[in-house]
């Protein structure tokens, strides 16, 4: 579209829109400066001219038109426009050669000297004119031009000048159209599945080049064709070059050796091999913690990309099981944990209504569940029951004695002494006395 928005300039005005220095200087002002208006260099060109070019050498391509149809269209519209006096003036203001005799030069003698002149008429601006050599007088005639002789026709000359240059630049148009369009493209021609040589063959005949690659299948037989780039029956330009993927076969990859590595090594080689990674963890006495022992399947494996490997990490010596040291004294159990591989830390005090005081009184982990080699058991030593004070009931009806042992945490047992108001007589343990919940208080009623 720029090129044509160019031409189209320099056919209305004769001249370059851009000039400069150098080539780069001419190709900067291009990119950075927009093209002038033709009717800057010649005012009778119409408005609308002014923009169909402005529009064709817009330096942001999306406001240019969208095609060479497109353009073409809008240079009919804009010719469609045009008046007749339009396209007669199209030329004024432009400077005019006019052909005529030098004055002093016989009749019938060829002109030798080019005579350059003034010419001014009535009503008009001085213009430059160049007088140029005419042909031989006519035969019998004896006269030539003056230089100032009127044209005639030069009217109509100018609107043929103008009908012809558009139509010129319409065909142009319309060729660029369709050479831009399909003029220039050919189909990619099908040559999957087949020999380098016999794709080759094709290639060259479409008038293409072939450029060779390799990629791997699961379904194409190695050193066959599996794809194009474009696909088969695609545009590609005339002459254009042709990428052919060659089948390499099937992809595989070996599974890495990873025996003896630590996980987060093995697992990196196999994300950078192209596998996937799943994990299962065993126990080993001899392989240390967090160290590969195996791997599924075996090193040296050739799987498709993405197939999981297996890796069997160690985790550390088997796990021992833990010794019930609840109701031992402290000395007795520390001794029984590091028998069975394990330590044992005193986490504290704790009260305790079934183990004696200054017995382990709890354990964690419990016994019988597992724990690593060296792991700490934790324990608990027991202060013995908690200790309450017993309310004083004596005096008190029975029914209140025993609703205040009760609220305190106390059981009762009452020994009846016929004959009296039916008050506790006496009490046991005594009031204040410091016992564990739920001991029995024994009540003496008369």
């Amino acid at each position: 579209m720029y090129a044509a928005g160019i031409l189209l300039y320099e056919m209305l005005t004769g001249e370059k829109p851009h000039d400069g220095e150098n080539p780069i200087h001419v190709v900067y002002r291009h990119v950075h400066e927009d093209v002038p208006p033709p009717s800057a260099r010649v005012p009778t060109i119409p408005p609308s001219v002014d923009a169909l070019v402005a529009a064709a050498t817009a330096r942001d391509p999306d406001l240019r038109p969208a095609n060479a149809t497109q353009f073409l269209a809008s240079l009919n519209n804009v010719r469609r426009g045009l008046s007749e006096a339009q396209l007669d003036g199209a030329g004024q203001g432009m400077p005019t050669q006019l052909m005529g005799q030098p004055v002093g030069q016989p009749v019938g003698q060829p002109l030798t000297q080019p005579v350059i002149q003034p010419v001014t008429e009535a009503g008009q601006n001085h213009h430059d004119t160049i007088a140029v050599p005419l042909l031989p007088p006519a035969a019998g005639n004896g006269r030539v031009a003056r230089a100032d002789t009127p044209v005639r026709g030069r009217q109509a000359s100018r609107g043929w000048v103008a009908l012809v240059i558009i139509l010129a630049l319409a065909v142009l148009v319309s060729i660029s159209a369709w050479w831009l369009g399909s003029g220039r493209y050919t189909v990619t021609p099908p040559v999957l599945n087949l020999t380098q040589a016999q794709a080759e063959a094709k290639i060259s005949a479409a008038g293409l080049q072939p450029s060779w690659k390799r990629q791997f299948s699961e379904t194409v037989a190695r050193g066959l064709v599996v794809a194009t780039k474009p696909r088969p029956n695609d545009r590609i330009v005339r002459g254009g070059t042709l990428t052919v993927f060659l089948s390499a076969g099937p992809e595989r990859i070996a599974v890495p050796p990873l025996v003896g590595r630590q996980q987060d090594d093995a697992e990196r080689m196999l994300a950078d091999s192209g596998l996937a990674v799943a994990t299962k963890g065993e126990y080993s006495a001899s392989v240390e913690k967090g160290v590969v022992i195996a791997v599924k399947p075996d090193p040296g494996t050739k799987v498709r990309p993405g197939t999981a490997v297996t890796l069997v990490v160690s985790k550390g010596e088997p796990p021992v099981e833990v010794p019930d040291v609840v109701g031992r004294s402290v000395d007795n159990a520390l001794r029984r944990l590091q028998r069975a591989g394990l330590t044992g830390s005193i986490a504290g005090e704790v009260f305790s209504d079934t183990v004696r005081r200054g017995a382990v009184a709890t354990q964690d982990p419990a016994a019988a569940e597992g724990a690593d080699v060296g792991a700490s058991v934790r324990l608990l030593v027991s202060k013995g029951p908690q200790l309450f004070q017993v309310p004083k009931v004596t005096g008190m009806p029975v029914a209140q004695a025993l609703r205040a042992l009760e609220k305190a945490g106390f059981k009762h047992r009452v020994v009846p002494i016929p004959g009296g108001p039916n008050r506790v007589l006496a009490q046991f343990p005594g009031q204040g006395s410091q016992r564990p919940k739920k001991t029995t208080v024994t009540l003496t009623v008369f």
